[in-house]
């Protein structure tokens, strides 16, 4: 019975992240058409910025199907886990 419970509790937390995660980087292209996501750069490392599909097409990409991904991803997760709390 603990098991269970801890299972539901990590699961829940997960799912409520991936949920979090996914929804708020697709509110915010739709509200203001950019996304958080990774920059490279030729002069030094990496940065985490705002980004645009005209500023940088393949990352942009690369974090619209990482927000898609992770939004399916939790609803999934969330449905099965009512589905097994169901059964319970």
């Amino acid at each position: 019975m603990l098991k269970q419970n801890a299972l539901v509790a990590l699961g829940t937390c997960c799912t409520g992240f991936m949920l979090w995660f996914g929804l708020s980087q697709l509110t915010s292209l739709f509200s203001t058409g950019q996304l958080f996501g990774r920059s490279h750069g030729t002069a030094g490392p990496s940065q985490f910025r705002m980004i645009t599909y005209e500023s940088d097409p393949l990352n942009f990409l690369a974090a619209l199907g990482t927000a898609a991904v992770m939004t399916v991803f939790g609803l999934y997760l969330g449905v099965k886990l009512l589905l097994r709390i169901r059964q319970w």
